[in-house]
């Protein structure tokens, strides 16, 4: 059986994912041309957005359960596979079985499937919560329309200047609904960020198999007695991920040869960097050893021998480091 990469991975949670989006988007439209006022018409619409939403839950669950451990320990074999072709002394103190067995790899890859469901449940319920205001204030709007069809009969006064602004509020949420906006997060400024189903549940879920990526990396760096570690390289232009490429940290931050690892991968969501376990002795070995740590440092542009390497002033960086 052919293995799975994470790229696969996460593409089959999305179509997953677009199913349960596609059946929100069925019922936000019967919503944008019903004129029921009935409570069971509206009862059965809350009904099947509830199911909606609790399948969804139960969705990313499953794939984090599931997909967190796997990639996490394939990440172990890798990492180890390419350190066994190395020409360093350094000697694995567990194999990479024992290591996929070991409490700090079940407690790592337990907080990181904790974490990512908390995320997903929360935007997922705050998302949950909109379109019940939005079930709402649309059967009040039909009430009051339908009120308003015998206002000259009835000699009624509804309020219109009332009644326009809740109308307004209700064609907004209708409208976040008919572009598949089905997730709500509040960022760390307190500013309402809405999702699509299939995005949010993409950003979290690649954003968290980076995390799991850079954990099971420092679990094998440890197993060889290292602390150091390095950054992939891309050449990316966002300005913050830019200032880490390609450079060596020390996890310790003991080493006097490169500097403390203060923020790894990922750096920020659908954060592309990774890191791996390298060694000192392979550095002196081949000579690069002074060129790393000074660009590690930032006292040279370039790593040595990398000639593919875009140096930060010759990028067009986008954001701040």
């Amino acid at each position: 059986m052919a293995k799975r990469t994470p790229r696969q991975s996460v593409n089959a949670l999305v179509d997953r994912m677009d199913k349960i989006e596609q059946k929100l988007l069925k019922i936000s439209k019967l919503i944008s041309i019903t004129d029921e006022t009935s409570n069971v018409f509206w009862n059965n619409v809350s009904s099947e957005v509830r199911k909606a939403y609790n399948e969804a839950r139960v969705v990313f669950a499953e794939w984090n359960k599931s997909e967190i451990p796997y990639f996490y320990n394939e990440n172990i074999r890798k990492q180890m596979k390419k350190i066994r072709h190395l020409s360093v002394k350094n000697i694995a103190d567990k194999n990479s079985k024992e290591l996929e067995n070991a409490n700090y790899a079940k407690q790592s890859q337990g907080s990181i499937v904790k974490s990512s469901v908390s995320d997903f449940t929360t935007g997922s319920l705050m998302g949950e919560k909109k379109y019940s205001r939005l079930i709402g204030m649309t059967q009040k709007k039909n009430v009051q329309e339908n009120r308003l069809n015998k206002i000259v009969a009835e000699g009624e006064f509804l309020g219109e200047s009332t009644f326009s602004v809740q109308k307004q509020i209700q064609n907004e949420l209708l409208n976040d609904a008919l572009d598949g906006k089905y997730i709500l997060v509040i960022d760390k400024n307190g500013k309402e960020i809405n999702y699509k189903l299939t995005s949010y549940s993409e950003m979290v879920a690649r954003t968290k198999l980076t995390e799991a990526q850079t954990e099971s990396t420092i679990q094998v760096a440890v197993n060889y007695g290292t602390d150091l570690v390095q950054v992939s390289s891309h050449n990316t232009k966002t300005a913050y991920d830019a200032q880490f490429e390609g450079k060596i940290y020390s996890l310790t931050g003991n080493d006097p040869d490169f500097p403390p690892a203060t923020d790894l991968p990922p750096f920020h969501p659908y954060c592309i960097h990774t890191i791996s376990v390298t060694f000192k002795e392979g550095m002196e070995a081949n000579g690069s050893l002074d060129g790393l740590s000074q660009f590690s440092k930032g006292e040279i542009d370039s790593p040595p021998r990398k000639k593919s390497f875009v140096p930060l002033k010759d990028r067009e960086l986008v954001g701040s480091k």
